[in-house]
C-alpha cells in the first residue's frame, strides 16, 4: 500500500511522530513523508492511505493542514488523524484546562472534518502529549505511539 504521511510541526515534535510513522509501518507499504509546506498535489499518485498530523493551535490544527483538507477529495483515501499537545495533567491554569476539555485537540477536528466529508478513518484520532507550549515530547510518548499504531489495521 502506498502510504502518505502529510504534517505540519511548529517545534518539531509532530515531525518526530510523522518520522516515527516511516519507522514503525512494514516494509511491505511504500511511505512518503512530507512536510505540508513541502507537498504537492502530484504527491497522491497511487496513495490509498492519508495519516494527517498537526500540533494543536488554538484547539484545532494548523491552517495548513486545515487548508489541505479543504483542498482534496478525502473520499478517495482512508485516513489516520494524530496531533501533538499538552497532556492536559500538566495544565496548570483551571481555565485553559476547562477549554481543553470543551475544546479539544486538532486530530478529532481532522477526523471530524474527514468524516463529515465522506472519508474513511481506520483509526480513532490520537493526541500525544508535549511538556509544555513547545515540547519535547512527554517521556514514553514516541512508544506509545508505536503501540497505538500497531492497532490501527493498514
Amino acid at each position: 500500500m502506498k502510504i502518505l504521511v502529510v504534517y505540519d510541526s511548529y517545534f518539531g515534535n509532530t515531525e518526530r511522530i510523522a518520522l516515527a510513522i516511516r519507522d514503525s509501518i512494514s516494509e511491505e507499504n511504500q511511505v512518503i513523508i512530507k512536510n505540508i509546506s513541502d507537498y504537492e498535489e502530484k504527491d497522491l499518485a497511487g496513495v490509498e492511505l492519508i495519516v494527517i498530523g498537526s500540533p494543536t493551535r488554538a484547539f484545532r490544527p494548523t491552517e495548513a493542514i486545515s487548508g489541505f483538507l479543504k483542498k482534496i477529495d478525502v473520499k478517495k483515501y482512508k485516513w489516520i488523524a494524530f496531533d501533538t499537545g499538552i497532556n492536559p495533567n500538566l495544565i496548570k491554569s483551571r481555565v485553559l484546562k476547562i477549554m481543553v476539555r470543551l475544546f479539544g485537540y486538532a486530530a478529532p477536528n481532522m477526523a471530524g472534518k474527514i468524516k463529515k466529508a465522506g472519508g474513511k478513518m481506520l483509526s480513532e484520532p490520537e493526541t500525544f502529549f508535549v511538556i509544555g507550549n513547545e515540547g519535547p515530547l512527554g517521556n514514553g510518548e514516541i512508544v506509545r505511539f508505536q503501540k497505538w499504531l500497531k492497532t490501527v489495521r493498514i
